[in-house]
């Protein structure tokens, strides 16, 4: 899905799956890129429910074309999306957003879910990740690479 955002290369930090399918063409390219994109805009607010019916598809169909074209559930999909949005919303100093509103922005109900999902996808939590992007700019700053 990553390389689907800009049409651009992968930014994932994690190398996954599903965000980086095989060379086998979907089934149904149309429904896996329309899929994608409504992934891509509404992925705060999106149900597989919502997308199926964006799609005007049955949600057990889709389902199952998702788990065969993009090779992981609609949920792992969501929250690898959530999850890129998330790494972009802590790399961006200027939005230095408290941890409960960027769960909220992301569409999580609760700040622990949200960090338990991102720690999954990355390893690490979201405080852990914005310490080490401050103090990887303090370096690049000190060392004049920026």
């Amino acid at each position: 899905l990553c390389r689907l955002r800009a049409g651009g290369p992968c930014r994932c930090r994690v190398r996954l799956p599903f965000c980086h399918p095989a060379n086998a063409a979907p089934r149904n390219p149309a429904l896996y890129m329309r899929s994608a994109h409504y992934l891509d805009a509404q992925y705060a607010t999106l149900s597989l429910q919502e997308l199926a019916h964006l799609l005007d598809v049955n949600s057990s169909y889709l389902s199952h074309v998702i788990s065969r074209d993009f090779r992981c559930s609609f949920l792992q999909l969501l929250h690898c999306r959530r999850t890129l949005e998330a790494i972009d919303l802590l790399h961006t100093p200027r939005q230095l957003l408290p941890l409960d509103e960027l769960a909220d922005r992301l569409g999580y109900s609760s700040i622990h879910h949200f960090c338990s999902v991102f720690q999954h996808y990355t390893g690490l939590t979201p405080p852990q990740l914005r310490k080490g992007i401050r103090i990887l700019e303090a370096t690049q700053n000190a060392t004049g690479l920026i």
